[in-house]
């Protein structure tokens, strides 16, 4: 019994760094695609600013492409720790038939990792349009 204690311990302490670890490589690539995205679209941008765009009107189109690319990571990480479960399950049943698995809360998981993944995409969008915006 310990040694399984031992080997769940670490199990939860490498999901964690590896999640933590995937979860900032999300950040950085949301806040480059946007970052990149500012940069190529910077003469409409000076355009949009010259005919009496504010700032606001410039920054929400990055700020709601941020927002779906998390939400998109929200729902693709959902899919992926139901697949493992699933794949956990079927090798514990394989081991011993009579196991009973609790059931997968899919909707429950979707609504918040898509939630904390649109508004992390809301976040590393802001920080990304913050300093390229300054044209003027």
């Amino acid at each position: 019994q310990q040694f399984v204690d031992q080997a769940l311990r670490l199990v939860r302490w490498l999901g964690s760094v590896f999640g933590g670890l995937l979860f900032l490589t999300g950040g950085v690539l949301i806040y480059n695609a946007i970052r990149l995205t500012v940069h190529s679209r910077r003469l409409e941008i000076r355009t949009m600013q010259l005919v009496g765009a504010s700032q606001g009107m410039v920054r929400v189109p990055f700020l709601i492409e941020g927002v779906i690319q998390g939400a998109l990571g929200g729902v693709l990480a959902t899919f992926m720790v139901q697949g493992g479960n699933e794949l956990i399950i079927r090798f514990l049943q394989s081991l011993k038939s009579d196991i009973g698995a609790p059931t997968f809360p899919v909707w429950t998981l979707l609504g918040l990792f898509t939630g904390v993944g649109a508004f992390y995409g809301l976040l590393c969008s802001s920080l990304a349009v913050r300093a390229p915006l300054k044209f003027r």
